[in-house]
């Protein structure tokens, strides 16, 4: 049950402390630099986790490779790195197709189906730590 703890815990509040700096320097980017800081800010919504993803995950994995030197070294993917995969895509595809379609303005549509993504995958997390997914 310890892990259904902590997988909950990642999804909620540590996701959202880890997000908090971000959120408030692209609201102040966007609302007081005008409608040209606004395009960075949404940018930056993406580039800034995109970026300590992917130097986070290829310092850890480099340096737990390296503490095994030649030994071989395996990630286990189970049914929740799916999941998260999966919603991702689905995120970053609606984004990718809605934002170009509607004249590369964010609007109402944009944040409602990113917020329904974001509910149905901290559904699927809730029900799955439950044990009844």
């Amino acid at each position: 049950m310890v892990g259904a703890n902590a997988s909950m815990l990642g999804v909620t509040v540590l996701a959202c402390g880890g997000s908090l700096g971000d959120l408030v320097s692209n609201m102040a980017m966007a609302t007081h630099r005008g409608p040209d800081h606004a395009q960075m800010a949404v940018s930056s919504c993406c580039a800034g986790p995109l970026f300590n993803t992917v130097v986070g995950l290829r310092l850890s994995l480099t340096l737990a490779a390296g503490a095994r030197y030649l030994a071989p070294f395996t990630l286990l993917a189970d049914a929740a790195v799916y999941e998260t995969v999966g919603f991702l895509c689905t995120g970053l595809a609606l984004v990718l197709v809605v934002v170009p379609a509607r004249g590369m303005r964010l609007d109402r549509v944009d944040g409602v189906g990113l917020i329904v993504i974001y509910l149905a995958f901290f559904g699927v997390r809730v029900l799955d730590s439950l044990g009844l997914w």
